[in-house]
């Protein structure tokens, strides 16, 4: 896929911030402005709530007030002290008037009917003792409620003289004027639900026989806090306001609404708005960024076609500045770099070739320092005339085998310098060959108090170049018994897991420092040894990844262990094995 061009990122670029700036904005004022009317609908309806506490208390005073005056009727009290029910109930037809759905009765003081109007519950008054008897003392209300309303009662009792008589009962059911009246008070939407149904004022009479049953569905669970609730298809805040009954029992709530959808039709309008403006700012960054970009990546774009000549290695051809600004110098600055370039790299090769005979000396210091030292010891001896014929004979054996070490190294040298490097592979067993290792390593590091000593998990045969991991193996042991001060031990272990040879060289040293554990197989790399170029550990990985194995080491306060995983490889077979595989 073709790259973009600094042209079209630019444009894209201007185009994206634009777009995000002005998304993010009309984001934000959009969740700013919804919550701003959710906070306002909120507030009003706490409001509304203790506006409509207030409307609910001076409802019930007025019917108290209606039930005081025709409590305290002449002609009623009159008839009433005749105890005559005939007279009590022609005399309470004329006096009272009821509205639709009202009631009156006159009660005796033992809870007795003495006279009624306009279909008053019998069952229901017979029911109200304890209102009946606290009306014979002071004027009373009550919350009743019915098979299909809610009926405020208001009571009061009738006095001939001093003497209190009976009490005089009103109801009337909480219908849709009274609830359009508290609609009226707090300026919204409000109805009466209770056991039997809803009764609506004449906004909430507006929802459907749906969003009633919506609403009747959720008010079990509302609380006293304003909530949001859908009816209809639309988003609802409500209020709840309890209708307590004279014991303080629930009898039914009032329910204020506030329509969210509606007080978010300004919002929605504003969105219009701001996305009219977003494809607006668009199109003008477009614009802009379109002749901006046009006057950058023209000679921007010659910089770069001399900048790939110069990548191509073309040094001798001059970059020449066009313009006298910010890329005009910046051309300016890579003519510079194009003749310091020529310079650099006259020195670079030389530089080179340096390290390289460095780096070759290093590595030569560092694997010859132990044969030699050895030749070096062994001569020492023989310069000794005390020196017993067998151990003149050892010397010369070891001198002749520690020559013939040193020209396996200049052999891997002389590859390594001419990029050559093969191994000399054979099917060795392993305990002996980790047994040979170790036996030219044991009395040193004995003499120094450090046991050394091979846990053998695995005997068979594997594929290796025998002499190459000798080295790897004795260059991890070198290094333990180095970095162990005073007595210690170290363990090599063989194993075979997953088809994959393992061997592994632990120590109980003081470990490794975590910030150099990452780089020990780098060259020149060292650590805990006094003499050393770093290159041992750089070697014997190349060694290990030369048998397609790897090396890895774990370290901590407790000691350090060097894992050597090694595959099997197809060198492994058998020669009766390597004949049916040439079969087959």
């Amino acid at each position: 896929m073709k790259a973009l061009s600094v042209r079209s990122r630019l444009l894209l670029w201007a185009g994206a911030t634009t777009a995000f700036t002005l998304v993010l904005v009309i984001v934000l004022v959009d969740l700013s402005f919804r919550a701003n009317i959710r906070e306002q609908i909120q507030e009003s309806l706490t409001f509304a709530r203790q506006v409509a506490e207030g409307t609910r208390r001076t409802q019930l005073d007025v019917r108290l007030s209606e039930a005081i005056n025709v409590a305290e009727n002449t002609r009623l009290r009159a008839a009433v002290a005749t105890g005559d029910p005939a007279t009590v109930a022609q005399t309470l037809d004329e006096v009272f008037v009821p509205r639709t759905g009202a009631w009156a009765a006159v009660v005796r003081q033992d809870g007795s009917l003495l006279a009624a109007t306009g279909g008053a519950p019998a069952a229901q008054i017979a029911a109200a003792d304890d209102m009946i008897a606290e009306a014979f003392f002071y004027d009373t209300g009550d919350l009743w409620s019915g098979d299909d309303a809610l009926i405020e009662v208001a009571a009061s009792p009738i006095y001939f003289g001093a003497e209190a008589l009976a009490v005089l009962i009103m109801g009337e059911p909480l219908a849709e004027p009274v609830i359009t009246d508290l609609e009226t008070a707090v300026g919204r939407p409000a109805a009466a639900v209770f056991g039997g149904g809803l009764v609506p004022g004449a906004e909430a009479a507006e929802l459907s026989d749906e969003g009633r049953s919506e609403l009747l569905s959720w008010l079990p669970g509302a609380g006293d806090s304003v909530e949001l609730v859908a009816l209809d298809g639309e988003e609802y805040y409500a209020a709840v306001l309890p209708l307590l009954a004279a014991d303080g029992g629930r009898q039914g709530s009032m329910v204020l609404l506030a329509s969210y959808d509606e007080a978010l039709r300004p919002s929605n309008a504003l969105r219009v708005t701001l996305i009219g403006i977003l494809v607006f700012g668009l199109l003008l960054a477009f614009a802009v960024s379109g002749v901006l970009s046009r006057a950058i990546t023209v000679p921007v774009g010659r910089l770069l076609r001399e900048t790939e000549r110069l990548a191509e290695g073309d040094l001798a051809h001059p970059i020449v500045p066009l313009r006298d600004d910010e890329i005009g110098r910046l051309a300016g600055s890579f003519d510079h770099m194009r003749v310091s370039l020529n310079i650099a790299r006259a020195e670079l090769i030389r530089a080179e070739r340096l390290s390289a005979i460095g780096k070759a000396a290093s590595a030569v210091a560092h694997d010859f320092t132990q044969p030699l030292s050895a030749i070096a010891g062994a001569i020492g001896l023989l310069r000794m005339d005390s020196t017993a014929p067998e151990v003149r004979d050892r010397c010369f054996t070891a001198i002749e085998g520690e020559l013939g070490r040193l020209q396996r190294m200049k052999q891997e040298i002389v590859e390594f310098a001419r990029g050559e490097s093969s191994l000399d592979e054979a099917n060795v067993r392993i305990d002996s060959f980790l047994e040979n290792t170790v036996s030219a390593l044991k009395p040193e590091l004995a003499r120094r108090g450090i046991t050394l000593r091979v846990d053998h998990g695995h005997s068979s045969e594997w594929y290796i170049d025998s002499y190459r991991l000798e080295r790897v193996l004795e260059n991890l042991v070198r290094n333990a018994a180095a970095a162990i001060s005073g007595e210690g031990t170290i363990v090599i272990r063989s194993m075979v897991r997953d088809d994959e040879l393992i061997i592994e060289v632990q120590d109980d040293g003081p470990g490794i420092p975590e910030a150099i554990l990452d780089e020990v197989f780098e060259p020149f790399v060292s650590y805990g040894k006094k003499e050393g170029t770093g290159l041992g550990l750089a070697i014997a990985q190349n060694v290990v990844q030369q048998h397609e194995g790897t090396i890895e080491v774990v370290s901590s306060a407790e000691g350090t262990c060097f894992t050597i995983t090694l595959p099997r490889r197809a060198g492994l077979l058998s020669g009766a094995a390597r004949q049916l595989e040439g079969a087959s």
